[in-house]
């Protein structure tokens, strides 16, 4: 019988602010394993309902993204391939995003800090007050901005705010409830880590916030061995837009041209594995493939994927 688990981020000591191989896990399951997680919105519990454009200025920085666990799955070894399935994201009854100076796309152009708060109720997004976009409503579509594993090594541990080829702040909004991520298993244990849930967010979150959220997310986890590795954080997702499940491969650079490159040769190469020769599968990328960008404004690193139908592989006699 597989065992459900309890972890409350909102804990002290139990969240990182680092990625790094070294962090002691704060909770230990075993694959098939279900845990749900209570994580804070992405200012770790510093951004209140009652917080106004000038609470910003008080922020503490280097808890902004703070990523719940490490959660230390037994079965787990490097070289392995983890599974982390979204079963559920319960929607806190509010949310808010921002403009921080510094932070953005046009950071340039938008150098006041501001504040904005949203209620979140019966699966929509509305402005809170009458002096923000009176009248939208937003469906929600609530998804993990932040999920990864541990890196293989670091001696000071890369921080929060930036993709890595381990996951991190993808920012990602594939990853919500019914979809699953892959992961290499880089560490003994893989020490999975999540935070950062958002309500809503366009692709590129371009502003540097989406409607960010506390959330209740339940996970399970499944470890797989002698099986199809991924390089980066591979995603298989249901579009709502157009019903279909898909999978999405990621590119993960400081360059957004190699991102790219990387996300349409991550597909290449998985196709190739799955029995497509590698004209067959590029060709498949440009004819039939989506590329989109997933966020483009953590700096140094941006994030890029490529995705493909599984219906529209099932055809070739591929499958996942």
């Amino acid at each position: 019988m597989h065992n459900k688990s309890l972890l409350d981020g909102h804990l002290p000591g139990h969240y990182i602010t680092a990625w790094s191989p070294a962090t002691d896990p704060v909770l230990t399951v075993s694959g098939g394993d279900t845990v749900v997680v209570r994580v804070p919105e992405a200012s770790t519990d510093q951004i209140k309902q009652s917080s106004t454009s000038a609470s910003l200025r008080r922020i503490d920085s280097t808890k902004t993204d703070a990523a719940v666990g490490p959660i230390y799955i037994e079965d787990a070894s490097p070289g392995d391939l983890l599974r982390v399935d979204i079963i559920d994201i319960r929607c806190a009854s509010w949310g808010w995003s921002a403009i921080l100076p510094g932070f953005g796309l046009l950071s340039d152009e938008f150098t006041k800090a501001r504040l904005f708060h949203w209620t979140i109720r019966n699966g929509f997004a509305r402005p809170k007050g009458n002096s923000f976009l009176s009248g939208l409503s937003l469906r929600t579509r609530p998804f993990l901005g932040v999920i990864g594993v541990a890196p293989a090594t670091r001696s000071r541990g890369y921080t929060m705010i930036p993709p890595q080829y381990f996951g991190g702040n993808m920012d990602n909004n594939r990853i919500g409830i019914g979809s699953s991520v892959y992961f290499r298993v880089n560490v003994e244990g893989a020490k999975l880590c999540i935070a950062d849930t958002h309500a809503v967010q366009g692709d590129g979150e371009v502003c540097g916030t989406a409607v960010e959220m506390p959330s209740v997310t339940t996970l399970r986890v499944k470890v797989y061995s002698n099986t199809l590795k991924t390089e980066a954080p591979t995603v298989i997702y249901k579009e709502r837009a157009r019903n279909r499940k898909c999978i999405s491969t990621s590119g993960i650079s400081p360059d957004l041209y190699e991102a790219a490159r990387m996300a349409v040769g991550s597909m290449v190469h998985l196709l190739n594995r799955k029995g497509l020769e590698n004209e067959e599968a590029y060709l498949l990328c440009s004819v039939a493939g989506d590329l989109r960008i997933s966020e483009i404004v953590d700096r140094p690193n941006w994030n890029v994927g490529m995705s493909m139908d599984l219906a529209l592989l099932k055809q070739l006699g591929i499958g996942f």
